[in-house]
């Protein structure tokens, strides 16, 4: 079995350089991700919920449905957001 993630993992911690350079952006990507959900969860999940109720679909699962697109589309903007601040 190889050691190298865990030679990896400890000379990380070891060496402070490398945490001053990627715990800035880490911290940036998780606000942005909370700055997203309550953004998108207040804005955009009953405007959802209302066009899955439009469609057919009962009250609670044109809930559930909008939640599950909400998360999704926290997801993707977090995602799209993490790879253009660690590029």
């Amino acid at each position: 079995m190889s050691t190298y993630p865990l030679r990896g993992i400890l000379y990380f911690l070891g060496d402070q350089h490398l945490w001053r350079l990627s715990v800035c952006p880490v911290l940036l990507t998780v606000a942005v991700a909370f700055g997203v959900a309550i953004t998108l969860f207040t804005l955009t999940l009953h405007r959802q919920e209302e066009s899955l109720y439009a469609f057919g679909f009962s009250s609670f699962f044109a809930w559930l449905i909008a939640v599950i697109f909400v998360i999704i589309e926290v997801f993707i903007v977090t995602v799209v957001y993490g790879l253009v601040t660690l590029e």
